[in-house]
């Protein structure tokens, strides 16, 4: 039997690593906002979103206990949704640090970019344990 999510027909990313209320007001960055996003996109339609979560200055974060709390508030109110954290570094982390959030964190769905992953040649051995064991 596959316990594989079924990947959602319609899936919204409505903050990015890189915006903030200074380029649109709407942009939910807390927890709160974009628990309040994921219910009215649902109500939408969506079946699925893709989170970013944002440090006390708006900046983009990967923090493991911070995706946990929202990830806790977000499948509360929209249980039937499909939740997908992002490792992206946003110029900000390096691929080891990406891939020690993912490991303490353990999303069922993250989005990675191998691009972020493997900036050159010396990222393969490290790109290669992580994807045999996101694999399972």
């Amino acid at each position: 039997m596959n316990n594989t999510p079924s990947l959602p027909q319609i899936m919204v990313a409505p903050n990015g690593a890189r915006r903030n209320k200074s380029h649109h007001e709407a942009i939910p960055i807390s927890h709160t906002e974009l628990v309040e996003t994921a219910i009215a996109c649902q109500k939408a339609g969506a079946d699925g979103i893709h989170l970013h979560i944002r440090d006390n200055n708006a900046e983009h974060l990967l923090d493991a206990d911070a995706y946990s709390e929202l990830l806790e508030l977000v499948s509360t109110a929209v249980p039937d949704m499909y939740l997908q954290v992002t490792s992206e570094a946003a110029g900000k982390y390096s691929p080891a640090e990406q891939i020690e959030m993912m490991n303490a964190l353990q999303p069922a769905n993250v989005s990675v970019a191998l691009r972020e992953l493997v900036p050159n040649n010396d990222g393969w051995s490290a790109a290669s344990k992580f994807y045999r064991w996101a694999a399972g």
